[in-house]
């Protein structure tokens, strides 16, 4: 393969051969980016153990992507292989706070008493019956915000939009769901009374 300029770089004869099958060029590609790949995820997760295992991801899932002949521009190899491993990165930070705060919030909900915890049962239900009658784009846009925590830049990239208009959808998704809720509690609380 030629890379830029029409010059058969490193970059994309390993590309290439791994393209092609090579095993060899496999390990060559683990052996030159597995040390940068482990400091690069160790500075951002900060755990030597957790750094070893995205540095393992990232190599497996770049060897994988190339085999799959997923590489745009075969002289980009470093880059591509940097960019997975910070999403990787990116994606376990941001499971492992979403994991503390759901921590924080059962620890919470424990020491309440258990009147609170029959109101907050009962919002609960209330709010996914509103959810499960979004449209499914609705609830598409409010997973990927509220649950997976994306950017509306990142969203859009997943849906392929312009991220004002993910920040527009993802707006009327939280009126429409607002709305939903609110005629519910109403009608529970009529169906409540005696």
């Amino acid at each position: 393969m030629i890379g830029k300029g029409g010059v058969v770089t490193p970059e994309a004869s390993l590309t290439s051969r791994i393209q092609s099958g090579d095993r060899v060029a496999e390990e060559e590609l683990i052996a030159r980016f597995s040390r940068g790949v482990y400091l690069m995820t160790l500075v951002r997760v900060r755990d030597e153990g957790t750094a070893e295992d995205l540095a393992q991801e990232t190599l497996v899932s770049v060897i994988q992507a190339l085999r799959e002949d997923k590489l745009r521009r075969v002289d980009s190899l470093t880059a591509y292989v940097a960019g997975t491993a910070r999403n990787l990165a990116r994606t376990h930070l941001r499971n492992e706070r979403r994991r503390t705060r759901l921590t924080l919030r059962q620890s919470v909900v424990d020491r309440e008493n258990p009147e609170s915890d029959c109101q907050r049962s009962e919002l609960l239900q209330l709010a996914t019956r509103a959810f499960a009658r979004l449209r499914p784009d609705d609830k598409e846009i409010l997973l990927f915000s509220l649950v997976e925590e994306l950017s509306p830049t990142e969203i859009a990239a997943h849906l392929h939009l312009k991220p004002e208009a993910v920040r527009q959808r993802k707006l009327r998704a939280l009126r429409r769901v607002k709305r939903i809720f609110e005629d519910l509690s109403r009608n529970e609380g009529r169906s409540h009374k005696p």
